[in-house]
Parts: C-alpha cells; sequence; structure tokens
C-alpha cells in the first residue's frame, strides 16, 4: 500500500475515533453535567443529541465551503 494511502487512512480512523469518542464520552459524565448546570439528566440528554444534530448539519456545510480552498489555507484556516 502506498505511504501516502496509508497516512491518510490512519489519519480518518484518528479523526473518526475521536469524534465518536466526544458523543459518548458525555454519556458517562451526564449525570454531573446536569447537576453542575442545575438541570434534569433528559434536558442534560438533550445537549448529546444537540451536538449530534449540530455535528451531523455542520460538517457537509463545512466540507462544502472549505473544499475549494487549497489544502494548506485550509488545514492552516481549521486549526486556528
Amino acid at each position: 500500500m502506498n505511504s501516502k494511502i496509508l497516512i491518510a487512512l490512519m489519519s480518518l480512523a484518528l479523526s473518526a475515533f475521536a469524534i465518536g469518542t466526544t458523543e459518548f464520552v458525555i454519556v458517562g459524565i451526564l449525570q454531573e453535567v446536569a447537576s453542575d448546570l442545575g438541570i434534569s439528566v433528559t434536558q442534560a440528554g438533550t445537549l448529546v443529541s444537540g451536538y449530534a444534530i449540530a455535528l451531523a448539519i455542520g460538517t457537509p456545510i463545512i466540507v462544502v465551503i472549505t473544499g475549494k480552498f487549497p489544502i494548506l489555507k485550509k488545514d492552516i484556516y481549521c486549526s486556528s
């Protein structure tokens, strides 16, 4: 396998793991989040749904907007 393809594949896998982890970690600390915010666990659970919906809607929009940028400019823009 080409080394560039392997690097791209590993980057994609790491990114998918990071995004998936952020969605599941909050479930484990949902009770603490609810008590810190002074809301019920059900309302705090809505935050998880809101995050997932925002990610599902926002990601394709960001891809379309930044798809025309040169790769270096896109990397600098996304990292800042």
